[in-house]
């Protein structure tokens, strides 16, 4: 870095070495200076990725969504199912549930495994019965009752029933 500033691999290096400290700020600050001196659009991309990853376990939800648009603005096909993963949970935690249940069924039906088709399906659930939307928490509560799903998608399905 003393002898070349705008080299954006040793600030990604810098921010993976504070991240691997537990310095979330730090090693998005890194990572943030290396997506402005990158020129690749998909190494960019993946860039904007990771420090939405690292805004998500630091509960930033509006911030990793920001992030989130600008990695899908340069690269819209690029690792599209992980970035509506991200987007639709990050919605979904930060109560923006009207935009969790329009992303989370692209997410639904774009191929994914069923154990992420059933986590994901869940989650809709959850966010269609908070806006009262239960035509769309029924189906996928029933979407998502797979796996480690499966007990407590029986559950809401019963709740939603009884009226609740």
């Amino acid at each position: 870095l003393e002898l070349q500033r705008n080299f954006a691999s040793a600030y990604v290096l810098k921010g993976k070495i504070a991240k691997k400290q537990g310095n979330l700020t730090q090693a998005i600050g890194h990572y943030n200076t290396a997506v402005d001196m990158e020129k690749d659009p998909a190494r960019k991309a993946k860039m904007y990725s990771l420090v939405a990853r690292m805004q998500m376990e630091r509960n930033d939800y509006s911030g990793a969504l920001n992030t989130i648009g600008k990695a899908i603005s340069i690269n819209p096909k690029g690792g599209s199912s992980s970035l509506l993963g991200m987007k639709g949970q990050a919605e979904y935690m930060a109560g923006r549930y009207n935009d969790a249940v329009n992303t989370l069924p692209q997410l639904v039906g774009s191929g994914i495994d069923a154990k992420a088709k059933a986590k994901y399906s869940f989650m809709l659930g959850m966010a269609a019965k908070k806006i009262r939307d239960n035509e769309t928490a029924r189906a996928a509560f029933k979407a998502a009752a797979y796996g480690p799903y499966k007990p407590a998608a029986r559950i809401e399905l019963e709740k939603l029933t009884q009226g609740g």
